[in-house]
């Protein structure tokens, strides 16, 4: 059983997204880049992105037939874990919302004190 060409195209476009999102991230997480840098990020994030789908296919070929009779109810109890690991978080405002709370407060003060310092400076004599 082989994938279509149309099907490889959509998983190798997601995984250049995922790749690429995460590149940006680290190279925005590094002060100065250099050479040694790109070469680090383009080899584990290319190897990687390259050894889970393949890792994947021989899992699923592998493990495909024992899990055929069960593979609705296997969906359904991890999308319905899901499902009610959101829900328990919207109700109790979970750990996600406290953390894009806190985040948002430390830029909100980071970007005050840098407009109060330069204001700051603006304001001395020369």
């Amino acid at each position: 059983m082989s994938m279509s060409p149309s099907s490889l195209l959509v998983l190798a476009g997601g995984l250049a997204m995922d790749a690429a999102a995460v590149s940006a991230a680290r190279g925005l997480a590094v002060p100065v880049l250099r050479p040694r840098h790109f070469a680090l990020v383009a080899g584990c994030f290319g190897g990687f992105q390259a050894l889970m789908p393949l890792l994947g296919w021989l899992l699923g070929r592998q493990l495909g037939p024992l899990v055929a009779a069960w593979d609705h109810w296997i969906a359904f109890g991890l999308l319905g874990g899901i499902g009610a690991k959101m829900l328990w978080e919207a109700r109790s405002g979970g750990a996600m919302r406290r953390e894009a709370t806190r985040a948002t407060s430390s830029a909100c003060e980071s970007c005050s004190c840098w407009r109060s310092r330069r204001a700051s400076t603006r304001s001395r004599p020369a």
